[in-house]
């Protein structure tokens, strides 16, 4: 005598019969629940943190940006200052040069 399934075991799930399911799995608990919103809230502090911080570098870089642009039109000033200052050395030394040459020039005809 051959065994032939019916066609409510042919409709259902095959199993090894070794594998008891005890209980369907079971919905997130309070537990995991207060785990997750916690590291949820863990994530906000840190994004808020961070975010907190590069605002801080922003203004810090926009404040070295203005700092920058005021040193280097000090810089251009001092600059055309000590190119003014080195022409007036160079005439002044004309001058002087010209003064000896002319009291040398005075002495030998004397």
């Amino acid at each position: 005598m051959s065994w032939h399934p019916n066609k409510r075991e042919i409709d259902r799930p095959i199993t090894a019969p070794y594998i008891r399911v005890s209980h369907p799995p079971q919905p997130i608990n309070h537990i995991d629940l207060s785990l997750f919103m916690s590291a949820n809230a863990n994530l906000n502090q840190t994004l808020q943190a961070i975010e907190q911080k590069l605002e801080a570098l922003l203004q810090e870089h926009q404040q070295i940006l203005l700092e920058n642009q005021t040193l280097k039109q000090a810089e251009q000033r001092w600059q055309r200052e000590r190119d003014s200052l080195v022409e007036k050395n160079d005439l002044a030394r004309t001058r002087i040069e010209a003064m000896i040459n002319r009291l040398k020039s005075l002495e030998s005809d004397a």
